[in-house]
């Protein structure tokens, strides 16, 4: 739990000091790649041998769907500025990181 309030208060300090960075999604997309594998190997030094896989697992989902959050918000922001964005290709993208079935409209492919 320490580590996630540590994620999150980091988090927010990267994202108002970007004064350096061009964009803000920039700056999240590279706080989330260097922070989440931190807390992740701070959660399993703090739990060590008492750990469960299945929680490590779900930590490691967790972390995999934050960097596709954080690919997501730089891909959509860039459509946004260019009038291409539309919600089945965010979503295509979510459902893919996740493994699952793309869909669109009444079509599914695997």
């Amino acid at each position: 739990m320490h580590a996630l309030i540590w994620l999150f208060t980091s988090m927010g300090s990267v994202m108002t000091g970007q004064k350096g960075i061009i964009s803000k999604f920039l700056g999240a997309k590279l706080a989330l790649k260097w922070l989440f594998p931190t807390v992740l190997l701070s959660v399993a030094k703090y739990l060590g041998l008492r750990v469960r896989l299945g929680r490590m697992l779900a930590l490691g989902l967790f972390i995999t769907m934050g960097n596709q959050v954080a690919h997501n918000s730089t891909l959509i922001s860039g459509d946004i500025g260019a009038g291409t964005a539309s919600k089945p290709d965010v979503l295509n993208h979510f459902q893919g990181a996740a493994g699952l079935p793309h869909q669109c409209g009444s079509i599914t492919t695997t």
